[in-house]
């Protein structure tokens, strides 16, 4: 009996002195926390931060280099800066910044952009997230009147392109003189899902009149909203009891 309590004794013992696998006990290897993030760029100045971290502190300070991907969409100089490709992580520390500034004129003629950046250095390099993307998005506080204004209309439904007047409606609508027809008043509701996602949602609304089925035609839809003034929707042509004639993309664009 007294063995097989100095067997158990020893093996409890020998089970306390095994290391513990969540603890993690490797080198300080640097990797990008996340595998991608939204910079939403606006027209004030003010950097963004991406962190470039260890997998634990070192004792000495640890400098890590990265480059900018070829496989970005972003140009550098053009729609973004890097303060410095070189961020030195000080020792007892397990993290320091990439800082970047976007530019928001720039985004807001071209559209949004990837950024893609890499960890340069082989070693000490985590062998995980050497790489992150930065989505560069041109943004504006939203206001449903900074909205209201002259837009350019591009129809895929009409294949045309034509100007069209907005003016700011009850609660966040835009309300549009027409959109297709003279004498053909629609309203686009606004709806904001977080701080910096915007919708738009059409009610059904008759919006032209098709001189061969001699009756209005209807539409509806939604699309997503750009604050700096872009509203990309998804819009059916329908009539009552008849059928529909499919959805479009339309784009307008804010002059």
């Amino acid at each position: 009996m007294k063995n097989i309590f100095r067997f158990l004794f020893i093996a409890l013992v020998a089970m306390g002195c095994e290391p513990d696998p969540d603890i993690y006990d490797g080198p300080g290897q640097a990797h990008f926390p996340q595998s991608s993030y939204d910079y939403f760029v606006t027209s004030a100045e003010g950097a963004y931060e991406v962190p470039v971290y260890l997998t634990k502190a070192v004792g000495e300070d640890r400098t890590v280099t990265v480059e900018v991907s070829g496989e970005s969409t972003a140009e550098e100089g053009v729609h973004f800066s890097i303060a410095s490709k070189s961020v030195t992580i000080p020792a007892g520390e397990l993290s320091a910044p990439v800082s970047i500034t976007g530019d928001f004129e720039a985004l807001g003629t071209d559209g949004p952009q990837e950024l893609v950046l890499t960890i340069t250095q082989t070693e000490n390099t985590a062998g995980f997230r050497q790489q992150t993307t930065v989505n560069l998005i041109q943004f504006c506080e939203y206001d449903i009147n900074s909205l209201a204004g002259i837009y350019t209309m591009n129809s895929s439904f009409f294949e045309a392109q034509y100007p069209v007047v907005s003016q700011a409606g009850d609660g966040d609508a835009l309300d549009y003189e027409f959109l297709y027809q003279a004498d053909y008043p629609i309203t686009i509701e606004i709806i904001q899902i977080d701080d910096v996602t915007f919708e738009a949602s059409i009610a059904d609304q008759a919006a032209w009149y098709s001189a061969f089925y001699e009756t209005d035609v209807y539409i509806r839809g939604s699309g997503q909203v750009n604050t700096c003034g872009q509203l990309t929707l998804s819009i059916e042509h329908y009539i009552p009891g008849l059928g529909s004639f499919g959805s479009y993309t339309e784009v307008l664009v804010l002059n």
